[in-house]
């Protein structure tokens, strides 16, 4: 950041430098007409007043331009200095009533006591050239101190364009409430965003028409007001210099196979022709068979720069996903959001409506339920199952449907506790087992134990697998224990066409 430096030696002339020592309560009324002054408290605390009152620490810095005297109060026994100084010009003024905290405190509190006692010497000149080194620092502090609250406010201000991007905005309004004038406003938001406010909120905008315009049959006048564009000719004008094409043209391009990225989706895209660009490590593990050239953007919190880097054209992510990682993401791309703990059918209809494979869709799902259908008479509904996944020393047990192979084909019963807790509504996904109460699945006949990848997984494996009340559970007892890799186990079509081919094979 670059720091605007004082015309000090023409613009400012020390006058006088007071040490003070106040004790509790104590008071002292300081100065006459018209000074400039630096308080500054190297221990304990006190309220200088000047108009309004201002509470000075230890560390603190007040910069004050007086009309009359100002009065100093101990909080408790404090120490400090009181800088006096006149501006002989005025085209630099210097901020009123601001508190600075210049570091390393140490150094500048020994700074301040050596001019205190150059000027006890009288050497007026090595008194004026400390004086001017030290304003200076105490000027730059408060350039930076007001950087970082002005930047604040600023991504206050982005945050708040964000939530609220279809009302009308003007660059006065949003300076306004960030309680800066338009030129401090629009630099900082140039910053932070490489944008002007308003060609940043209209391609923030854009963006969210995008989406509208991937999932909703709206009309394009409906979806330009939903996004803040009152004149729909308009919203078409920037629409087309942003994409290189109008709203219903992008609805057609979507067929041309964009580069999407994907956050827990990958399968279903694959099982739509399209291979995304990106997902997450955690995701591409559990697939079936993963294509080499997708890219692992994160384990399993989404790296977001490296994604940026990627320039997709659109992501597709699931509501598992951190919302600040997504709020993050939908800043410079369209990024569309579907349900995690949907019915996996639904949710490729959903994903193939996004990218405009709804044919794909509907072929691959005619797939997977003939498969499905070919393959239930071979099972009868006779035995118990669960499948559990182990995560920090406790056992948890999943709901059926995330499992529809294992329910629905094989036709496995659920469990007692099942009925009890994961298949009562569809709020529940899964529920935790302590291992002293693991015998809750003693009517269970057959386990399915998922392996994870976390390092400590094998640690907690053979905790489970040593424990006396695991040990005691007639499936245990029978040898009816079986540990499931991840790869292919994921709730999605992609997933369960592999799922079914495998059992096929048995």
């Amino acid at each position: 950041m670059s720091h605007t430096t004082l015309q000090a030696s023409t613009q400012y002339h020390l006058t006088n430098i007071t040490a003070f020592t106040l004790a509790e309560d104590e008071a002292l009324l300081y100065g006459e007409a018209l000074f400039h002054c630096l308080v500054v408290v190297t221990t304990g605390s006190l309220t200088c007043s000047y108009v309004e009152d201002y509470l000075v620490h230890k560390g603190d810095s007040l910069l004050l331009d007086c009309q009359h005297s100002l009065q100093l109060k101990g909080q408790q026994l404090t120490t400090g200095y009181i800088v006096m100084f006149q501006q002989l010009a005025t085209k630099q003024a210097l901020p009123q009533g601001r508190y600075v905290r210049v570091r390393p405190f140490g150094q500048f509190s020994l700074q301040l006591e050596q001019l205190f006692e150059r000027m006890q010497a009288q050497q007026h000149f090595a008194c004026q050239i400390q004086f001017l080194q030290l304003l200076e620092r105490v000027w730059q502090a408060s350039e930076q101190q007001f950087f970082g609250d002005a930047k604040s406010k600023v991504e206050e201000s982005i945050t708040y364009i964000q939530k609220h991007y279809a009302l009308p905005f003007s660059v006065e309004q949003l300076a306004q409430q960030a309680n800066l004038s338009r030129r401090q406003y629009t630099r900082i938001f140039k910053k932070l965003t490489l944008a002007t406010p308003i060609a940043y909120i209209n391609q923030y905008r854009i963006f969210r028409a995008q989406e509208l315009l991937l999932q909703t049959t709206d009309s394009v006048q409906k979806i330009a007001l939903c996004v803040g564009f009152d004149d729909v000719h308009y919203f078409n004008r920037l629409f087309k210099k942003a994409m290189g094409c109008s709203p219903k043209g992008y609805i057609q391009l979507r067929q041309t196979n964009p580069r999407v990225a994907t956050l827990h989706y990958a399968g279903e895209s694959l099982a739509l022709g399209i291979t995304p660009i990106a997902d997450l490590q955690t995701t591409l593990l559990q697939l079936a068979t993963t294509p080499s050239d997708i890219i692992a953007i994160g384990t399993t919190c989404c790296h977001v720069e490296q994604l940026r880097d990627l320039a997709p054209d659109i992501v597709i992510a699931s509501d598992a996903i951190a919302c600040d990682e997504l709020s993050q993401i939908e800043k410079f791309v369209p990024t569309i959001i579907i349900p995690w703990d949907m019915n996996p059918v639904a949710r490729l209809q959903k994903v193939a409506q996004v990218i405009g494979k709804r044919d794909q869709a509907v072929q691959f799902i005619a797939h997977y339920e003939a498969e499905k259908q070919q393959l239930k008479p071979y099972y009868s509904p006779t035995k118990r199952a669960v499948v559990l996944r182990l995560d920090e020393g406790k056992v948890w047990l999943h709901a059926a449907r995330f499992f529809p192979i294992f329910y629905e084909v094989v036709q496995y019963q659920i469990s007692a506790i099942m009925a009890q807790t994961t298949e009562v509504g569809d709020a529940m996904k899964r529920y935790a087992i302590a291992l002293c109460d693991i015998e809750v699945l003693a009517d269970v006949e057959v386990l399915y134990v998922v392996t994870g990848y976390e390092a400590d997984f094998p640690e907690w494996l053979a905790a489970l697998q040593a424990h006396p009340a695991w040990c005691k559970l007639p499936a245990v007892q029978a040898g009816n224990v079986h540990v499931l890799a991840q790869q292919g186990l994921a709730n999605s079509l992609y997933n369960q066409r592999y799922q079914l081919a495998t059992l096929k094979k048995l």
